[in-house]
């Protein structure tokens, strides 16, 4: 199968398991991944598709970014929304932004509604060793979830089993022109590091890593949901906020179900 082929069974897998009848969304920042979502979701929901821009103002290109994402949508004939955040340039500037882009994707999408990322598999194996080496646990982002707990719409990963690879060659093939952050090769952040320092040197001496990373979150996912299920607990454990780490948390919920007090929460901090 072609990474055309593949990307478009994906978005539209993923358009038929929503079966919503309100808007979909896709959050679209000019770059390669979101401009390949775009494409595919545009090609195959022509109606009732909003793409949403967030503007940071972070970089000397933000602007040009959102002009190109203007120019893009108007081609496609997508409608577009955009949004200049006010961003607090201290601290962690990559948690402020995406606290930003996520407050403003929750004022947009209603109950009834869905919104598109594009994050791909690559995205989750970095997240993973990531949350690892913070301490956080090792879990991953979920391909579905509520966008905001408690008040409705859906958030939905598409591509989150598609390789970074197959969305160049998709955009290669249809959609060529989108935007670079230069951002992305500042070494100092550490995903950037994770990335294109530690991760090509782990695949170089275990070329197995992606499978192997990938298939234990499999496991510990089916292995958490059969614990659900056996504690007559309904719904998807993705969704859980589970910060201090997935031991801990099996810990919590084997307490509280002996002592008769389980609970169950959504997570309302956006990871991703």
């Amino acid at each position: 199968m072609s990474a055309v082929e593949q990307i478009r069974d994906a978005v539209a897998d993923a358009l038929q398991s929503w079966l919503g009848d309100g808007t979909v969304y896709v959050g679209f920042s000019g770059g390669m991944d979101s401009t390949v979502l775009l494409h595919a979701a545009s090609q195959l929901q022509p109606k009732a598709m909003v793409a949403l821009h967030v503007n940071h103002g972070l970089e000397p290109a933000a602007d040009a970014w959102e002009a190109h994402c203007r120019t893009q949508c108007s081609a496609w004939q997508v409608e577009l929304r955009t949004h200049a955040a006010a961003v607090a340039k201290l601290g962690n500037l990559e948690a402020a932004a995406r606290a930003a882009r996520y407050a403003y994707f929750a004022s947009q999408v209603g109950p009834e509604d869905v919104l598109l990322l594009a994050h791909h598999r690559d995205d989750q194996l970095e997240t993973l060793l990531l949350r690892l080496l913070q301490g956080r646990g090792f879990y991953g982002m979920p391909r579905l979830r509520p966008l905001t707990p408690g008040r409705g719409g859906l958030l939905l990963r598409p591509l989150l089993e598609i390789s970074q690879q197959a969305l160049l060659a998709y955009a290669r093939a249809k959609c060529p022109r989108w935007v670079e952050d230069a951002s992305n090769a500042n070494l100092e952040r550490d995903r950037n590091y994770l990335r294109h320092q530690t991760l090509p040197e782990l695949r170089r001496r275990w070329p197995n890593l992606d499978r192997a990373l990938l298939e234990e979150l499999s496991a510990r996912e089916a292995a958490e949901r059969a614990l659900l299920a056996a504690l007559g607990a309904e719904g998807e454990l993705l969704c859980l906020d589970r910060e201090t780490g997935a031991a801990r948390w099996r810990r919590n919920v084997l307490e509280d179900f002996h002592g008769e007090n389980l609970h169950w929460g959504v997570s309302t901090s956006p990871h991703w």
